[in-house]
């Protein structure tokens, strides 16, 4: 293909008549999974006005009332109007299903004494694709053309603009230069609407209230919209059209950026590698784009029915690799186990979690292992399950050999893996969305040493100015000072009406993680957006820069008149997979320390809130720090003469550095380069579910962010002499060690 052309990618909604056949065939395995995990489960399912066939193959020990699945679902879909063609509650569901035919099973069930040894359901080829367009590792046109069909969704769902039905489809054509995205060409968005909204009414709601929020306006250079181009879409969903389960493979999958094996993903159990396979190779293929050894990645598996392992595994990175294709595919039959149950085993796909990927799409965000964010990884009280292989390989040229790293899931959490100019994955898990609105448990991670410590306190407070007693606001005040994390999970920043569009990712200029407010500016900085959207971002982080600062004078009064404000930020963008620097990599342990910013002895005091309506913030908390410092002072080595003046002048730093910033910045660098302290230092894993805010000196608490996105941060800095006992402060920590002040004067 040519560096500069124009690529089209389409997708549809959840109402669509195929996607509601897909969703139903769906909820039937769920539904079925629930009870019997073990079950065979190739369910299809027909829709059309008034009327649902389920038909297919099911051997299973479960009781399932399948005509009250599809109802639900039909209902969960939006169609609970006779108006719209089909209706829950008065659709006749007609049930069809049989056994599966022995011959298969046979070769799938043999050699239960050799588990991981199933054959395959049937013989077929996959594809599994990556690339580094977009965070979440797909192509840029299908990756936006589900955007606005979610979009569509929300809005209808929530009320703002009710005359939307269910039925909906989008395609964006993307303008790609020297084989980048370059801009969008062309908006296509059908919508079924109510017969009594205007078409020009119509367009101009598409246009700024669904197109707009999504698309990132750096790329909207003379583009095209065309909205409901028949000009009238109100019959539409089941009676518009007859739905079938399996029809849209392609939106289902990379929107025709990568081939297709043919083979659909709903209603089948994960012994059908059409499904399971597909989603492995994915899950391969975003490894390695995640870890910097190409671009782009498309992985081809192919099997044959009744034997386990794969015919072939072929890599191909289209000339973006930094090593062979066939050394990456050799990599990837070491390290990734692709036999059925052993996809199986590393996907955990045993579970009734396929529903929703069929109402979000596939490999968009939502499905975590292969793409996305919306679901949580794993349920409360898991660690995040990881393990990390290493490997040599020679480079293209034969001269230098490299080191790279996959991670895969196993009993062991994610950890980092230094490498010679290539980024180590931390591929999301498993599909699972479960997630306990009540206060998560802290969960030792598995393959650490077990913690014999408990640094997250929850407090029961729903205020952002609690009105709390004298004695209470000393004992909150010396856990905080002693190294704790206090956790309100019940304390929820609500935002303006409109203000949840920030929560996507295009907003932010991708030149840092965060969009900013400094504390005497009247303009964010790092964000990018018509003059409205600017100042609706201004007002939204400032605003929680207010009840922040609320919230830690109510708790700790003392702390104010020793008190600066520094930045407030909005971080949109997912953690697991951004590619930066080791040491910039927040997902391994560290303490907070800036090399150009020199602290002088004061305290980094942050407040965090997690603004993701969906999934958690995940964090590590590893030792407490006079632990760390133990470690890893030693190994410090202190200025020498003149070192802080030069670095001064040289404006490497902003103002003069002590000997306590040196070594706080050491023990950062130290603690992250320290691939066996990672792994296995005691620490506990924590999920901090939506909703919930939390206070530390993170300048104390040993900490990693794992996963998560949409949250906001505050930052404090406070004198020492606001510290009621400085014992357990970094400074007076490794005064004691060292055996001198850190700070001079």
């Amino acid at each position: 293909m040519a560096n500069d052309f124009l690529f089209t990618s389409e997708s549809v909604s959840e109402g669509h008549p195929d996607k509601v056949a897909d969703q139903i065939s769906d909820a039937v395995l769920d539904a079925i999974l629930a009870q019997d995990k073990y079950a065979r489960v190739a369910a299809e399912t027909l829709c059309n006005t008034g009327l649902v066939v389920l038909a297919g193959e099911i051997t299973t020990t479960a009781n399932v009332d399948y005509i009250q699945v599809a109802r639900d679902t039909i209902k969960r879909i939006g169609y609970d109007n006779t108006e719209y063609g089909i209706d829950y509650k008065g659709c006749a569901v007609l049930v069809a299903y049989d056994k599966q035919s022995p011959d298969i099973a046979q070769g799938v069930d043999r050699a239960s004494d050799d588990y991981l040894n199933q054959g395959a359901g049937d013989q077929g080829l996959m594809f599994g694709y990556a690339c580094d367009e977009t965070p979440e590792l797909m192509p840029f046109p299908i990756y936006y053309s589900h955007r606005l069909v979610e979009r569509q969704s929300q809005l209808r769902r929530d009320g703002r603009l009710p005359w939307l039905r269910p039925d909906a489809k989008s395609q964006v054509t993307v303008r790609y230069v020297e084989g980048r995205p370059h801009s969008v060409d062309t908006v296509v968005l059908s919508t079924q609407h109510s017969p009594d909204i205007t078409q020009a009414q119509i367009r101009e709601a598409v246009i700024e209230e669904i197109i707009k929020p999504v698309l990132p306006a750096a790329m909207l250079k003379d583009t095209k919209y065309l909205v409901n181009p028949t000009g009238r879409f109100v019959i539409g969903g089941p009676q518009g059209d007859c739905g079938l389960t399996g029809r849209k493979i392609i939106v289902d999958t990379y929107g025709g950026a990568s081939p297709h094996g043919g083979g659909a993903f709903s209603g089948k159990d994960p012994s059908k590698v059409d499904r399971s396979a597909a989603y492995a190779a994915r899950y391969v293929a975003k490894n390695v784009v995640a870890a910097g050894l190409a671009r782009q990645c498309q992985v081809q598996v192919s099997y044959a029915i009744g034997v386990a392992r794969p015919i072939n595994v072929t890599v191909y990175t289209e000339g973006t690799g930094k090593i062979s294709d066939e050394a990456i595919a050799a990599l990837v039959q070491e390290h990734f186990d692709l036999r059925p149950k052993g996809i199986v085993q590393m996907l955990d796909l045993l579970r009734p979690i396929y529903e929703k990927t069929a109402a979000c799409f596939f490999f968009a965000p939502g499905v975590a292992f292969l793409a996305c964010r919306s679901f949580v990884l794993d349920q409360p009280g898991q660690g995040g399950a990881w393990r990390a292989m290493a490997a040599r390989v020679e480079s293209r040229d034969g001269k230098a050999a490299r080191r790279v790293a996959f991670c895969y899931p196993a009993a062991a959490r994610a950890c980092a893996l230094k490498t010679a100019g290539a980024r180590i994955p931390r591929m999301p898990m498993s599909l699972d969305s479960t997630f306990s609105p009540s206060t998560p448990s802290p969960a030792t991670v598995p393959g650490a040493a077990a913690p014999a410590f408990n640094l997250i306190r929850p407090q029961p407070y729903t205020e952002w100015a609690p009105q709390l007693d004298a004695a209470t606001k000393a004992g909150l005040r010396r856990e905080l000072e002693q190294g704790a994390v206090l956790f309100f999970p019940q304390l929820r920043f609500q935002f303006a009406p409109g203000e949840e569009r920030f929560l996507d990712s295009r907003w932010s200029d991708g030149k840092a993680k965060n969009i900013n407010l400094r504390a005497n500016d009247q303009a964010v900085r790092g964000a990018i957006g018509g003059e409205q959207d600017l100042k609706d971002l201004y007002q939204l982080i400032r605003r929680y820069a207010e009840y922040s600062e609320k919230l830690v004078l109510s708790l700790f009064p003392e702390y104010g008149p020793h008190m600066v404000r520094a930045g407030t930020s909005l971080r949109p963008s997912e953690i697991a997979g951004r590619p930066v620097s080791w040491r910039k990599d927040d997902t391994r342990l560290h303490v907070d320390s800036f090399p150009s910013n020199p602290m002088l002895g004061q305290r980094l005091l942050r407040v965090f809130h997690n603004i993701d309506p969906q999934a958690p913030r995940v964090w590590r908390v590893g030792e407490p720090f006079g632990d760390f410092a133990k470690r890893f002072v030693p190994k410090t080595k202190g200025m020498w003469p003149g070192q802080a003046r030069v670095m001064e002048m040289l404006h490497i730093t902003k103002r003069r550095r002590s000997e306590y910033d040196h070594r706080m910045l050491q023990l950062h660098d130290l603690a992250k380069a320290d691939l066996d302290y990672q792994a296995n230092v005691a620490q506990q894993e924590f999920q901090f579910p939506p909703g919930s805010t939390w206070i530390v000196f993170s300048d104390q608490v040993l900490h990693a962010a794992m996963r998560g996105r949409a949250m906001m941060e505050q930052t404090y800095y406070l004198s020492p002499k606001a510290i009621s006992d400085h014992t357990h402060s970094p400074e007076a920590v490794l005064a004691r060690m060292l055996g001198r002040p850190m700070v001079a004067g």
